[in-house]
């Protein structure tokens, strides 16, 4: 994490780790660095996080085909960003992350993700 970093940019790094993640996890590693302070108590250590990455709800971000972007909403120190992945079977699975700016502590001015959560892909959303 970087002051110098924008959500957009924060976002792009890790998916782009997510879909490059190999055998000693360097991509979920990536993503579990970027979590915000707060959000690495909720998720444990970053064993249970290599755990939670491969549940069937997020597995499709692993090692996935391509991705698109819906508009990315910033209100005050929030970002709000829909990600549509293509996984590796072809599905569409559409995921909602959730980024802060971290307001104290060594990541002070820093974006970074409180949460990434999985999207009903039947429902209609203004964030596309």
């Amino acid at each position: 994490p970087s002051k110098a970093l924008s959500p957009r940019q924060v976002i792009k790094i890790q998916l782009h780790a997510l879909q490059r993640n190999d055998m000693t996890d360097s991509g979920i590693i990536t993503v579990f660095n970027f979590s915000s302070p707060t959000s690495r108590v909720s998720l444990g250590p970053l064993n249970h996080f290599r755990m939670m990455v491969r549940d069937p709800a997020y597995s499709p971000m692993l090692n996935f085909v391509s991705y698109k972007t819906g508009k990315m909403v910033i209100t005050d120190d929030t970002a709000y960003q829909l990600v549509v992945i293509k996984g590796a079977g072809g599905e569409q699975v559409p995921y909602l992350f959730i980024l802060a700016k971290q307001r104290k502590g060594m990541y002070k001015g820093c974006w970074m993700t409180v949460g990434v959560a999985r999207q009903d892909i039947n429902r209609q959303t203004s964030l596309i």
